[in-house]
């Protein structure tokens, strides 16, 4: 039985070797095997269990909208007993830690929020005291805001909790899985993020137009 598996696996080790100039990783070689299997898998849509009258796209963007709301499920039961009320301010203030300090602007834009929205939770957090303003020491003119020290206990307290949020919305998925689900919504992030920052003010037409999509 062992023996059989093995001469199966020869072939497989042969491509990987071909496809990858020779590399010898064990651990490399688990990920691009999972990731061809994977690929070969979805190359034909007629296998997929689309529901009558949807598209593969319509069907994608569906379960990606459910996945943002299921995630906010369990953050707002994550933050039920702690100093943050919504996910947006826990956003916002491990972006500053991690960040230090930003312009106002810059951490709206990190955060792929519109000014309005993004300013109203600035403003929020900082009424509570979790972040403040101070000048920029490279223009005294501007302002950069940054986490305050109860900005920062507060934030601390959700880690655990926060954790287990990460755990839980990747679900079922091998590790393989959460690699490949990984390089996919990288790759969907650079095409979508430069459309967010300049052309997020024209319609779908004039962005399909521009040759981004």
């Amino acid at each position: 039985m062992a023996y059989n598996l093995l001469k199966s696996l020869i072939p497989l080790i042969e491509k990987y070797e071909q496809e990858t100039g020779g590399k010898d990783d064990l651990q490399d070689f688990l990920q691009w095997a999972a990731g061809s299997k994977n690929n070969n898998l979805s190359r034909d849509r007629n296998g997929l269990d689309i529901p009558p009258g949807e598209n593969l796209e319509g069907v994608l963007g569906k379960y990606i909208v459910f996945l943002y709301r299921y995630a906010r499920s369990y953050v707002k039961k994550a933050l039920e007993d702690t100093a943050l009320s919504h996910f947006d301010d826990f956003a916002f203030l491990v972006t500053l830690f991690v960040d230090q300090a930003l312009s106002k602007t810059a951490l709206i834009q990190k955060n792929i929020m519109d000014k309005s929205s993004g300013s109203e939770i600035i403003k929020r957090l900082t009424r509570h005291g979790f972040m403040e303003e101070f000048p920029s020491e490279l223009d005294k003119r501007s302002k950069l805001v940054r986490l305050t020290k109860e900005g920062t206990i507060a934030l601390l307290q959700t880690f655990e909790k926060m954790g287990k949020v990460s755990m839980l919305i990747s679900g079922s998925l091998s590790e393989a899985e959460k690699i490949q689900l990984f390089e996919l919504l990288h790759k969907l992030h650079h095409f979508h993020l430069p459309i967010f920052m300049e052309q997020r003010h024209r319609s779908i037409d004039e962005i399909m137009k521009s040759g981004r999509a």
